[in-house]
């Protein structure tokens, strides 16, 4: 197994034990605050960067200390909707229930995970290194974020290219998006 291969087990592993030991519960609610966190901080930044003082720094620093504010609100409000929530399944003992479903939502996760970083990689030289190539899951890992293709940006889409010699196109490796 090459690096690549280690990095791709680390962080499946990773993600598959800590949201073990979390459980579903505070895992779907965490995920929850990120995307509610992240719409409140796209709806409400400005409004709460014109109340901020001027810290110098330039006219983004007040946006930024206002989307960051709004996140890390949203997500200890999720906290504190959780917490009493996981007990609730503790009490009710179904953690183990929790447990399990929560270490197959972070293998769910971490497989995402893993495809997100390869489809990013698929845009750069780095499939058409020695540590990529060398990888015996690799060739699973393109076929993985080529079938994902299809759902992209067509511009994003087209400069895909996992092969050898950065000269394959990328297009006849996956049909494009049927109209239904």
């Amino acid at each position: 197994m090459s690096a690549l291969d280690w990095i791709v087990v680390a962080v499946l592993a990773l993600s598959a034990v800590l949201a073990f030991f979390r459980g579903v519960v505070r895992e779907l609610i965490a995920l929850s605050a990120w995307v509610l966190g992240f719409i409140a901080a796209v709806a409400f930044t400005p409004a709460l960067a014109a109340k901020l003082p001027d810290l110098g720094g330039g006219a983004a620093v007040p946006y930024v200390l206002a989307f960051i504010v709004i996140i890390i609100a949203a997500l200890l409000l999720g906290s504190l909707i959780a917490w009493p929530l996981a007990k609730a399944i503790r009490v009710a003992g179904l953690g183990f229930v929790d447990r399990f479903l929560g270490g197959a939502f972070g293998l769910a996760r971490g497989v995402l995970l893993v495809l997100a970083l390869v489809l990013v990689a698929g845009l750069t030289s780095l499939p058409r290194t020695d540590w990529w190539h060398n990888s015996a899951l690799a060739p699973a890992l393109a076929a993985g974020a080529l079938s994902l293709k299809r759902w992209l940006p067509a511009a994003w889409a087209e400069q895909l290219d996992y092969s050898r010699d950065g000269r394959t196109p990328v297009r006849k490796a996956v049909p494009a998006r049927r109209e239904v």
